[in-house]
C-alpha cells in the first residue's frame, strides 16, 4: 500500500501581505529611533551651542577684572574685604574650570561680589568720583546685561532638552544612549535680578529676555 506524504505548509510564510506588513513595521520602527536620536543630538547640540556663547562672555568679563581691581587699588585700606575678593575672582579666572558646574560655582560668586561692589560704590563718595573705577564697573554692568539675555537663551535650550529626553519614548534611547540631564542658571538669585533692573538699560532687557526665561 502506497505511503501517501502530507505535506503541511505554514500560512504565514506564504502570506505576503504579513511579511509585508512586519517589514513597514521595523522599517517605520527603526526610522522613528533615528528620529529621536537626531532630535536629541540636535538639542543637546544647541545647549552646547548656547553655553558656549555665555562660556566666552563670562570668560570675556573676567578677563576684565583686572583693570577693575587695578583701579580700586588705591582703596584697598578702605575696603580690603570686598577688593580681595575681585582679587581672587581674577586669580581663579586663570585657573582651568573646565566643568560646567565649576564654572556655573564661579559665577555665583562673581555676581554676588559685583552686587556688593555696586553697593559699596554707591556708599563711597571717593568712588563715585574716581573716572578708571566708574569706567571698568560700567564695562562690566554693559557686559552684565549681554551674559543674563545669553543665560536665559541656554536656560531655555536645556528646558526643552531636558523634557525631551525624559518623554515617553524618548527617555528609552536617551538612557541607553547616556544623553545626560543639563543643569540651567539659577536667575531666581535676587542679586542676579537687581543687577539687572539697577543697570540703566536692564530694566528694557530684562523684560525682553524674560520672555525667554
Amino acid at each position: 500500500m502506497p505511503t501517501r506524504i502530507v505535506q503541511t505548509h505554514s500560512g504565514h510564510a506564504n502570506n505576503p501581505e504579513l511579511i509585508g506588513l512586519i517589514m513597514v513595521s521595523t522599517l517605520l520602527m527603526f526610522l522613528a529611533h533615528i528620529f529621536m536620536y537626531n532630535r536629541l543630538s540636535s538639542l543637546r547640540n544647541e545647549v552646547k551651542q548656547a553655553f558656549a556663547a555665555v562660556d566666552a562672555l563670562l570668560k570675556k568679563r573676567l578677563l576684565m577684572l583686572p583693570v577693575l581691581v587695578e583701579a580700586l587699588a588705591p582703596y584697598t585700606g578702605e575696603n580690603h574685604a570686598i577688593i580681595a575678593r575681585m582679587s581672587d575672582l581674577a586669580q581663579r579666572a586663570e585657573a582651568d574650570t573646565s566643568t560646567v558646574d565649576d564654572k556655573m560655582e564661579l559665577e555665583h560668586h562673581f555676581v554676588h561680589a559685583l552686587w556688593d561692589l555696586a553697593a559699596e560704590t554707591k556708599n563711597n563718595p571717593r568712588w563715585m568720583q574716581d573716572q578708571r573705577v566708574q569706567e571698568a564697573e560700567n564695562a562690566l554692568n554693559d557686559l552684565g546685561v549681554e551674559i543674563l539675555v545669553a543665560k536665559r537663551e541656554y536656560n531655555r535650550a536645556v528646558r526643552e532638552y531636558n523634557k525631551t529626553r525624559t518623554t515617553f519614548p524618548t527617555s528609552y534611547l536617551a538612557n541607553f544612549f547616556r544623553f545626560y540631564a543639563w543643569k540651567g542658571f539659577d536667575l531666581n538669585d535676587p542679586h542676579q535680578q537687581r543687577m539687572a533692573v539697577s543697570h540703566p538699560v536692564g530694566e528694557a532687557v530684562s523684560h525682553v529676555a524674560g520672555q525667554v526665561l
